[in-house]
């Protein structure tokens, strides 16, 4: 966050922000804004807050600098284009850094966000002002931010395994059925040790969704656990600009040694169940790229067309991990 930042641009269309103008009385440029975090230019790791306006015309989202008198749409949180990223006529707009009420709860990023149902997925990043150290509540489960980086976001939950640098892991759980709020006192905690790996089992709901602006495909990865993993569930793609839909019924299974990489095995189904004609060209598939944990989820959209994604998926896990 940068105060007092405020200039203009002219920038049409929803491509890259240009920075123009000078600042007004009592603020300072983009540029100098930027040299103070030089190292942050050409990331995705740090959002900046802006309101982009014209008249009555206003986008409200995160964004990032690509070059010190440039910013490229991390995420728009609000907008008049019914809070899509906005598609400027010619003519002057003013840019400026503002807070957003989402990053308020926390110093450094967002923080303590309840979400009742829906557990966070890799797209709640850095681009929705996420940062390491960031939590969410849901499903009786707390959630620590470990990475945020762009659509590659790590999450890990109050009742997973995690790895010591001894060797060992660790079990925690925080919570219990009837009381799922967290601890304050660790000898109420539920805290357990072992050297060696034992087998046992998890399902994970995997909800998020994306938007894609071209045919270009858009990875969504998903870390796969030593063991097998069966993952099931729906996709739907929706054209923003006429609601034009596509829904797909999703199965593929995937193995993973303790030092393999993951491998999809048997069948692998992504079928069509409803769609409008004008949506056929939209695809899913899944794929592993042989050399590091995540599965990937491949999303392919149309040319010139904002396509919304939304996916609700169910992963059922038999992994080598830790025991109780």
């Amino acid at each position: 966050m940068f105060d007092r930042v405020k200039q203009n641009t002219t920038t049409t269309g929803t491509g890259i922000y240009t920075i123009t103008g000078t600042p007004p009385d009592g603020y300072r440029s983009f540029s100098n804004a930027s040299a103070a975090y030089n190292t942050r230019v050409g990331t995705t790791s740090f959002p900046c807050p802006c309101l982009v306006r014209m008249g009555s015309v206003y986008e409200l989202g995160y964004y990032y600098f690509t070059s010190p008198d440039q910013l490229a749409r991390g995420f728009v949180v609000s907008s008049s284009n019914a809070d899509a990223a906005v598609s400027w006529a010619a003519g002057t707009k003013t840019i400026e850094i503002v807070p957003i009420a989402l990053s308020m709860s926390a110093i450094g990023g967002r923080n303590g966000y309840i979400e009742g149902d829906v557990n966070p997925s890799v797209n709640d990043d850095a681009s929705k002002g996420f940062m390491p150290g960031s939590t969410w509540f849901s499903n009786g489960v707390l959630w620590l931010c470990k990475g945020n980086a762009v659509a590659a976001a790590s999450w890990v939950s109050t009742d997973q395994v995690l790895r010591t640098g001894a060797g060992g892991y660790i079990y925690a759980l925080l919570g219990v059925d009837d009381d799922p709020y967290p601890r304050t006192d660790a000898s109420q905690s539920r805290v357990f040790y072992t050297d060696g790996n034992v087998q046992s089992s998890r399902s994970t709901d995997l909800v998020g969704h994306e938007l894609t602006t071209d045919a270009t495909t858009f990875q969504v990865p998903i870390k796969i656990s030593q063991g097998t993993t069966s993952i099931r569930g729906t996709v739907i793609a929706r054209r923003n600009s006429d609601g034009a839909a596509k829904l797909f019924n999703l199965n593929v299974q995937v193995k993973k040694g303790v030092s393999t990489f993951p491998a999809i095995f048997g069948t692998t189904t992504v079928a069509m169940v409803a769609e409008d004609a004008s949506m056929s060209a939209t695809t899913v598939a899944f794929t592993v790229d042989g050399a590091t944990t995540p599965l990937y989820m491949e999303f392919t959209g149309i040319a010139a067309t904002d396509i919304r994604w939304s996916w609700d998926l169910r992963a059922h896990e038999v992994y080598i991990g830790s025991g109780v």
